[in-house]
């Protein structure tokens, strides 16, 4: 995500009180976190899904937002990863 730094109680609450209750009513949804740059225009997050499947059905939502000039923050990018190892 694109994020406006100057704004970022207003992307930290997007993510807390949008995002965060949006992903965990998804199907498969395991676990994720929300991270942004501090002081920069970046933010991204890592959401954990139990199968390919719903992680793939899941990305549509974001990926259909449409971009919105002067908001707070913009989703550039939506991809799905296989998770190799973790500890």
């Amino acid at each position: 995500m694109t994020v406006d730094s100057s704004r970022a109680d207003e992307v930290d609450r997007h993510f807390r009180d949008d995002v965060r209750p949006w992903a965990q009513r998804q199907p498969g949804f395991v676990s994720a976190q929300w991270l942004r740059l501090v002081d920069g225009d970046r933010g991204i997050g890592l959401v954990t899904f139990d199968t390919e499947g719903h992680a793939q059905e899941a990305a549509q939502g974001p990926r259909l937002q449409p971009r919105v000039e002067g908001r707070a923050w913009n989703t550039d990018s939506v991809d799905v990863f296989g998770v190799v190892t973790q500890a």
